[in-house]
């Protein structure tokens, strides 16, 4: 868990550097939508966009619970406190179970989220009795033993059950066929002892702490009593809670207010990057992984805060705000930051953060989807500004052309092409992830199964090469894919792209030749047999990123993510929800911040990152910007020792102050890291250890200082 303490008066502290250590995972969750409180007398609660927080009002400190620190699982349905055994029950919405104590430890029980059924396992609501809680699911109740941690029963009597309430002895369920009861004094096992109501029963379905109640302008309040402090919970319009007391007169005494962890309104992450020190990102989705119809989105993280930009924008435009699935900020724009977004409904201009003008069919020469022909469908899946300040923009489903050009003095201009054209002149469905690339030249692909493909266009000269299927590899063997998913420049040049095919690129020298092959890397087998696979062949590739030691980072469409080395051929790491904090198996995009070596992974549940041993170079090093952390390494410290600011490939040596080598190798990109220990790997004593650097011209660097306490 992750715990914040609020000050209620304004304090000034002295700034500290702080970095996190390399390995080491981070959840950047939201919790902007509260769907259920519940106290437990020392704290309360609160489940907020499938994620949990709790409030402790004597000290006012907020934590946070998540998969990285302290959870089983993502994706909470659930929450209900049980008061006889002190436990809150966590249900997620795969049929996990976690038990979370006051103290934060976690208990988790998988045997319900594990357990093969035909019956459909959906959960759809727990309610607490004694030491049980019973959970109602799509074929009957489970039984579950709080104290014990276990499952002690399944009533499987073949109906959905939405509401449970029990009473003297009797389980009550709402269900698809209207209300049924069983008395545990019958063997319930069986399904022919779970009856309708006897005469005079009436169950109320309450539970046991919140009570939902609808007030005006559509806003829903959440209540719930907290016993043990004899008060009440309440959510605000603002997504906050409120702490209050039931006054004689009927009224409220306002008592506290809880105020609700930082983070991003969405855990939508579409596509991501950065921008100086900022992560920008939106989260839309409309035919990568089905029609989802996210709200719009941009959220901005600086390091510290997420900055939310402006959302409600339905009543101001007329049409929904969905989707958003691509941004570029203006580099020309000087009185604060112009960003453009991309969605199902047009192009949206903001400046800094709030919303100025909606563009579409009605007012610009963007067209609508040809299948439906109305502003609700104005295609925008890619933006790029020049450094001019001409905005390149991809309209997909128009007729006649997809590209457009928005130039810096508000004209608008197509772009017709022959190549970019399918049936009775429509264009591209899905044009997308449009980017420079190091000569200027603009590159997109088409992210559709009728026509996966990808193109350059160099807009000086109005020259557009679309490279389409089929797709031949270097042996002229089919690279068959049926959607390009991502595409980006390496640092060499080479122009990655990726599908359901896996991973391949076109190298450097082929870009404006004739020669369209695409290169698949060839990965030993290493077992006598001289047979070679392809790199991560089949493999569906949502995303890629290189980080500034030129590895690779994939992101897959359910198999997590994999870090293959600079050379193409070695699998570093291979992160999945089973052998890591990731939140998800699916990537839907990957941005690195190369100044601290932290990759940001958008996954199908949140947002997750991983601090990786690689960090941007610098042309000099010098002691003002090569440094070590942990510094001085406290005998508790087991992690490893990162140095920072190295150039390119350069040298490093860790030395005793008398000049005793105890570590050697090279940087990746501008960062280098130490587990500690000696040449025979042993733990060094507690000293003074010199880093000396030289670069890969074996120039000479500089000298830092490292601080050992065993």
């Amino acid at each position: 868990m992750r715990k914040y303490i609020l000050l209620i008066i304004a304090t000034i502290a002295s700034a500290t550097v702080h970095a996190a250590s390399i390995g080491q995972w981070n959840a950047y969750l939201a919790y902007k939508s509260i769907t259920d409180i519940e106290p437990s007398g020392e704290k309360v609660f609160v489940l907020a966009s499938n994620n949990l927080f709790s409030y402790n009002p004597s000290d006012q400190s907020v934590e946070t619970y998540d998969k990285v620190n302290s959870l089983s699982d993502t994706g909470i349905d659930f929450i209900a406190w049980c008061k006889a055994a002190k436990k809150l029950v966590i249900i997620y919405n795969n049929q996990n179970i976690d038990l979370l104590q006051n103290d934060g430890t976690v208990q988790n029980n998988s045997s319900f989220y594990t357990k093969i059924m035909t019956e459909d396992k959906t959960v759809n609501c727990v309610t607490i009795s004694s030491n049980y809680a019973f959970i109602g699911t799509g074929f009957g109740v489970i039984k579950m033993n709080v104290e014990k941690n276990e499952i002690t029963a399944t009533y499987n009597f073949g109906k959905k059950v939405s509401k449970i309430q029990v009473s003297n002895g009797v389980i009550f369920c709402k269900t698809s066929d209207g209300n049924v009861r069983g008395d545990m004094n019958d063997n319930l096992l069986d399904p022919a002892n779970w009856t309708g109501l006897k005469s005079g029963e009436n169950p109320t379905y309450v539970d046991d702490n919140t009570i939902t109640t609808s007030t005006s302008q559509g806003y829903t309040e959440l209540i719930a009593y907290d016993q043990q402090n004899k008060c009440y919970w309440s959510t605000q319009k603002d997504g906050k809670m409120q702490q209050w007391k039931q006054a004689e007169d009927g009224g409220r005494t306002i008592t506290a207010s809880g105020i609700m962890p930082d983070g991003p309104s969405y855990n939508y992450f579409t596509t991501m990057r950065f921008y100086g020190d900022k992560l920008y990102s939106c989260g839309g989705s409309f035919t990568r992984w089905g029609d989802r119809r996210r709200p719009g989105c941009i959220q901005v993280y600086d390091g510290n805060e997420w900055i939310n930009y402006e959302d409600n924008l339905a009543e101001k435009t007329g049409v929904s705000y969905i989707d958003i699935m691509d941004f570029d900020i203006d580099p020309t724009y000087t009185s604060g930051v112009r960003l453009m977004a991309g969605g199902r409904t047009g192009m949206y201009e903001f400046i800094d953060g709030k919303f100025v003008k909606l563009y579409n069919n009605e007012n610009t020469i963007l067209q609508p989807a040809y299948t439906v022909g109305a502003k609700s469908y104005v295609l925008v899946f890619g933006l790029k500004y020049n450094k001019n300040g001409d905005l390149w923009v991809l309209n997909g489903m128009a007729y006649d052309a997809c590209l457009l050009r928005y130039d810096a003095n508000g004209q608008w201009k197509a772009f017709p092409k022959s190549e970019l054209l399918q049936e009775n002149n429509v264009a591209l469905h899905y044009p997308s992830h449009i980017f420079a690339d190091n000569k200027g030249l603009l590159w997109f692909t088409n992210d559709y199964w009728q026509k996966p493909s990808f193109y350059s266009y160099d807009t000086a000269n109005d020259v557009l090469v679309a490279y389409d299927t089929p797709f031949k590899n270097q042996d002229g063997t089919e690279y068959s894919t049926n959607a390009m998913e991502c595409i980006m420049q390496s640092k060499s040049g080479d122009i990655w792209v990726g599908g359901n095919g896996g991973p391949a690129y076109l190298p450097y020298e082929h870009i404006g030749t004739d020669d369209k092959s695409l290169v698949q890397v060839k990965v030993p087998r290493n077992d006598g047999s001289n047979l070679a696979d392809y790199l991560l062949g089949g493999v569906n590739i949502n995303c890629i990123a290189e980080d500034a030691a030129g590895r690779k980072w994939f992101g897959t469409f359910d198999d997590g993510v994999y870090l293959i080395d600079g050379d193409n051929i070695n699998e570093l790491q291979h992160f999945t929800t089973e052998n890591s904090s990731l939140l998800d198996n699916e990537i839907e995009s990957i941005a690195i911040n190369d100044k601290t070596g932290e990759v940001f992974f958008g996954t199908g549940r949140g947002l997750c990152s991983y601090m990786s041993d690689a960090s941007s170079s610098n042309e000099e090093m010098t002691t003002d910007n090569v440094y070590a952390y942990p510094n001085p390494v406290r005998p508790e410290y087991t992690g490893l020792i990162t140095i920072v600011g190295l150039s390119l490939n350069a040298d490093v040596k860790i030395t005793t102050s008398n000049g005793v080598l105890v570590n050697q190798g090279r940087s990746n990109g501008g960062m280098y890291t130490w587990d500690g220990c000696d040449l025979k790997g042993k733990r060094v004593a507690s000293g003074i250890y010199m880093v000396q650097t030289a670069t890969a011209d074996g120039d000479a660097g500089t000298v830092c200082k490292i601080a050992v306490v065993r």
